[in-house]
């Protein structure tokens, strides 16, 4: 049974990955959500068999069926992370008898929400600023909602230094260090995790995308002065510090005792 219920997750969170897809291109271009799918190149209609999630895109050899032109990496990308989600999502779920609905609403709002805007950012170094405002108040109310109003103190704690924290670098730093549109997903960020697991998103954030950042500088491929999108690796280490955290807590306890 657990291992059907995993595979229907990862289909579901494929299929939920292709809808974001989606949703992150027509937010950048303004246009609405509805409406049938298109080539952005020779926009030719998709027709249905175009459109599953991974496999088209394998079978397609990564090139529009019409005009040929190449399939941008966004795509299998973003439906890839979908699937893990999906999987991961409900594998946290699964209880010892049942799944836990609400806990697994609540993953899937938070990690896909987190999914769109690094997407978006990592293409376009751009924050959705109303989405991610949006997503906040719904992941917030949902945190509430899923582990009870005892989490609120822990909600505000965690958003006010994650948020505050890259504000604070934001203004110090007059923008060269960070982009304004990052302390906003900190807001995300912190309604989802709360306290203590937001700072572990955070840390990890920064030392992944420090290590990333070396790396292309010694191979040559940025400048010290370009900009590397941070909001990736915020969404990857709030995707560590949600299935994760604690234990990298306890990790670090048993290591540092006070």
């Amino acid at each position: 049974m657990i291992i059907g219920l995993l595979i229907l997750g990862l289909v579901f969170g494929a299929c939920i990955g292709s809808f974001c897809n989606v949703l992150i291109i027509r937010m950048h271009e303004g246009a609405s959500i509805g409406g049938r799918s298109q080539c952005v190149h020779c926009q030719s209609t998709l027709l249905p068999h175009h459109l599953i999630p991974i496999l088209s895109w394998v079978v397609l050899r990564a090139r529009c069926a019409f005009c040929r032109e190449p399939i941008h990496w966004q795509y299998p990308v973003v439906e890839t992370l979908g699937a893990l989600i999906g999987v991961c999502a409900v594998w946290s779920s699964i209880g010892d008898t049942v799944i836990d609905w609400k806990r697994l609403v609540f993953t899937l709002l938070f990690l896909f929400s987190l999914l769109v805007i690094g997407a978006f950012d990592a293409r376009w170094q751009l924050v959705p600023v109303e989405f991610t405002l949006a997503s906040a108040v719904v992941v917030g109310i949902a945190h509430l909602l899923t582990l009870g109003w005892t989490q609120a103190p822990g909600i505000i704690l965690g958003t006010a230094l994650t948020a505050g924290g890259l504000w604070l670098i934001v203004r110090v730093s007059r923008g060269r260090l960070m982009g304004e549109g990052d302390p906003i997903v900190g807001v995300l960020v912190g309604t989802g995790l709360g306290w203590p697991l937001s700072p572990v998103a955070l840390g990890f954030a920064f030392m992944l995308g420090g290590m990333v950042a070396a790396m292309l500088l010694a191979a040559g491929r940025v400048r010290r002065d370009t900009a590397v999108p941070f909001v990736p690796f915020f969404a990857i280490g709030a995707f560590v510090a949600y299935f994760w955290g604690s234990q990298i807590i306890a990790l670090f306890s048993n290591a540092f005792p006070s």
